[in-house]
């Protein structure tokens, strides 16, 4: 595993990001990491149920979760990783995208959004470090 940057954060207090690979596939992916004596048992509990949501969730522009396991010191959740990068470093690259683009990126957030909703899962910190395209740029 190596470290990956979301944002500009790579690690905290309570987890870390890292790309993986699929030995059987050889397909990346993100895990994020939780130092469960960072956490709370409450904490640990509730996000468990969270966790068998995101599993359920198959939308196109909603991140997929793959896998979730752990092991006596800490949590894994496996996720799909996009190709296209973060929003963040998109506009850092062109400060200004056409309206075209931005309507077209808004438009696939509130779809996600929708989608998200409609099964009671409300997304906490939506800035331009957690947007993620695919290779596609969506």
């Amino acid at each position: 595993m190596r470290k990956v940057r979301a944002g500009n954060c790579i690690e905290s207090k309570e987890s870390e990001i890292r790309l993986v690979v699929h030995r059987a596939t050889g397909k990346q992916r993100l895990a994020k990491i939780f130092k469960k004596k960072e956490l709370s048992p409450e904490w640990i509990q509730t996000i468990g149920e969270e966790l068998k949501l995101l599993i359920a969730l198959d939308h196109p522009y909603v991140q997929k979760t793959i896998e979730i396991f752990e092991d006596d010191h800490r949590l894994y959740i496996v996720q799909e990783m996009p190709e296209g990068g973060l929003l963040f470093d998109k506009l850092a690259e062109d400060a200004h995208f056409s309206e075209f683009k931005a309507v077209k990126i808004l438009a696939q957030l509130l779809q996600a959004l929708r989608f998200s909703h409609q099964k009671k899962i409300v997304h906490r910190d939506i800035n331009p470090t957690s947007i993620w395209f695919d290779d596609f740029d969506n």
